[in-house]
């Protein structure tokens, strides 16, 4: 079955990322990709960060692939990558603002 899934559906060992929601928003999120940088087969492993696309809350992947709350400060003394969160986070939060200036909070599974 994972032969069939595009990258962005795969965890670094080939097995397709379980369904799940932002702890935060509850959206649902079943593909990773990387923001920039890595070659293109990288795929996440447990500690990896993310972000949700809908909140732009930071999250990282827990041991079962599930996204678990985080902060860029869990990236300890990695400057660039603490960077890397917090801009990101704020170009998630700044184009939601934009187009969807009354929010999108959901239930989990019902994605705008």
């Amino acid at each position: 079955m994972s032969d069939e899934l595009p990258p962005e559906r795969l965890n670094k060992f080939g097995k397709p990322l379980p369904t799940s929601y932002c702890p935060d928003c509850g959206y649902e999120m079943d593909a990773a990709t990387l923001v920039s940088g890595g070659p293109k087969q990288a795929r996440p492993v447990p500690g990896d960060f993310t972000c949700c696309l809908n909140c732009g809350t930071i999250l990282q992947f827990g041991p079962d692939m599930q996204p678990v709350l985080s902060s860029a400060d869990s990236a300890g003394n990695n400057e660039k990558l603490r960077y890397a969160l917090l801009t990101l986070q704020a170009e998630i939060r700044k184009f939601r603002a934009k187009h969807y200036p009354k929010g999108l909070r959901n239930e989990p599974g019902t994605n705008p």
